[in-house]
């Protein structure tokens, strides 16, 4: 049985979901006065006790924006049981210290921090654990990277990423070095287990130069091997190139064997792929979901603020990770999931026009391995537009205002088995929309 924790605007819930069945949701307290109390940022885990969460609280003091992020716990009820500021380290001269996140590990809650040393030029990451009942750090913080960045500088530093295998048995702290202009792109991963012993560690550089490499985004197995999603552009780092797109994915695998290193190229003869992401199942096998269409190029609105991926449907592909093979490969068109729902009086040229805006700029949250080997895969349609006016006053006085709107409208949900097979896919209507507040308070969360 799988559970999912989710937050909406309105309230957050915990559902017990048995997949091909009906879920059971529980509604908390609606939340109320959001500048008083602030908003929920994460969840961080749960236990049987209940569930833990993030929350951000902005107060102005004397005309500045400070903001004081808390950790609270509830019971299965939804009931706040603890609630804790998360203090803020000293300020060092020279040092800056970054707070990202909490995570639940082994049973146990940890705070994960970065520290920035102008003085030495070094990072360096830590986690420390928090005590459940107190919700309050135990002082015991243990650094688990540490990287120089003499060769860059105050904005070019690098930065340091996190990840978790799906069973949670390993970590990887990914970081990327600085970018030094028509070198090759450097990185370091260290990887640890659950109770954060170190297993291996590697500084590697990709065959690609910076300029021509983006790393969309990196998984650790169950195993204890590290694999990188990466878009490579062929010429400049351009999207298109002569109207056509100039980019392919590739998918880096790495092992503690410095021998066990390989670098596929992901493309279908038949197909371009749009946008992609990838998930390591139980099997240690890599499972790759993304949106495609016939032809290879990529369409813009009319305002060129937003780009808009003409989507003709959903794929799926899983790759052995030994022999380096896709073993499964399918795709499945979006007009068979909008003959559901289609008006039959529409012309074709309507039915295509509430196709394409339907099924437009989709991020993928989440991939869910299924006890069987398939999975279930949650994407949400989330783009930004800006409208900008200019306007001038009877004295004369031109003012100029750009107003940014943020969009997280439908929820898509497939459920593939382990073949490759569409058992079915959904669509969940959703229309949301803010203005300049970078939309904190709406999408959901798993």
């Amino acid at each position: 049985m799988k559970k999912i924790l989710a937050t909406t605007l309105l309230f957050f819930a915990i559902q017990s979901v048995t997949f091909g069945q009906g879920a059971t949701v529980t509604l908390g307290p609606e939340m109320k006065d959001i500048k008083k109390n602030g908003f929920i940022t994460n969840i961080i885990g749960k236990d049987n006790d209940g569930v833990y969460i993030n929350r951000a609280i902005t107060k102005v003091i004397i005309a500045i924006a400070k903001s004081i992020y808390t950790i609270e716990s509830y019971n299965l009820n939804f009931e706040k049981t603890n609630s804790a500021v998360l203090e803020k380290k000293e300020k060092e001269k020279g040092i800056t210290h970054n707070h990202l996140f909490e995570i639940n590990l082994k049973n146990k809650l940890y705070s994960v921090d970065t520290k920035k040393d102008l003085n030495n030029k070094t990072k360096t990451f830590t986690v420390e654990e928090i005590n459940k009942t107190s919700l309050l750090p135990e002082g015991n913080e243990k650094t688990l990277a540490e990287y120089s960045f003499e060769e860059g500088n105050k904005r070019n530093s690098g930065n340091f990423g996190f990840n978790q295998s799906y069973d949670n048995s390993k970590v990887l702290i990914y970081y990327a070095l600085p970018e030094i202009k028509d070198q090759p792109q450097k990185f370091g991963m260290q990887v640890y287990n659950d109770d954060f012993k170190e297993l291996w560690k590697k500084e590697v550089e990709l065959p690609y130069n910076d300029e021509l490499c983006d790393i969309v985004d990196y998984r650790v197995g169950n195993d204890g091997n590290v694999y990188l999603l990466a878009k490579v552009y062929e010429e400049k780092h351009n999207e298109k190139k002569q109207g056509e797109v100039n980019y392919k994915f590739h998918v880096f695998y790495y092992s503690k064997n410095d021998k066990d290193t390989y670098d596929m190229p992901i493309d279908s003869k038949s197909k371009f792929f749009n946008e992609m992401t990838l998930s390591i199942n139980n099997n240690n096998e890599v499972v790759c979901v993304g949106l495609y269409s016939s032809e290879n190029q990529i369409y813009y609105s009319t305002n060129p603020s937003t780009k808009r991926d003409k989507n003709e449907g959903t794929f799926y592909l899983r790759i052995d990770s030994k022999t380096h093979k896709v073993v499964a490969e399918t795709m499945k068109p979006f007009s068979e999931l909008m003959q559901e729902d289609e008006d039959n009086n529409d012309s074709d040229k309507k039915k295509q026009r509430k196709q394409d805006r339907i099924f437009m700029n989709y991020d993928f949250r989440n991939i869910i391995h299924k006890e069987d080997g398939g999975v279930i895969v949650v994407a949400e349609q989330f783009y930004i537009h800006t409208v900008t006016t200019t306007t001038r006053s009877s004295s004369g006085v031109t003012t100029t205002k750009t107003t940014f709107y943020y969009h997280y409208n439908n929820i898509l949900v497939l459920n593939i088995d382990k073949n490759g097979n569409y058992i079915w896919q959904k669509i969940i209507p959703k229309k949301q929309l803010s203005t300049d507040d970078g939309g904190y308070l709406l999408s959901f969360a798993m």
